[in-house]
């Protein structure tokens, strides 16, 4: 466990504003649709540092700071992904694949 918490301009440097952005959307989220704790540690080979959410004794999700990029590992299992707060909603991602479609490569001659 951190005996510090890292600041805002902490993170912002270790992660760049972009990830800053992503991390404190990712937070705001969990806070607005989640009842748990929260705990900081240093993030090991994953990253600088590590930002727990649990509820009930088990992790729900974890955040990774580390230079120039952050990564976020979640178990949301059955239960465990349940919204604890009724009548809130979650959104769940939609992921589309970006592939460039085909183009000919034919010439006119054949």
């Amino acid at each position: 466990m951190l005996e510090k918490i890292p600041t805002d301009d902490e993170l912002r440097n270790l992660v760049g504003e972009d990830g800053r952005e992503a991390w404190t959307k990712v937070v705001r989220f969990i806070g607005e649709h989640y009842e748990m704790e929260t705990s900081w540690d240093t993030g090991r080979k994953a990253g600088v540092y590590e930002h727990k959410f649990r509820r009930s004794g088990k992790t729900l999700c974890a955040l990774y700071a580390r230079e120039t990029a952050s990564a976020s590992w979640s178990s949301l299992g059955r239960r465990n992904g349940r919204n604890s707060r009724p009548g809130a909603r979650i959104s769940r991602p939609r992921y589309e694949k970006s592939t460039p479609k085909p183009t000919s490569t034919t010439t006119a001659n054949g």
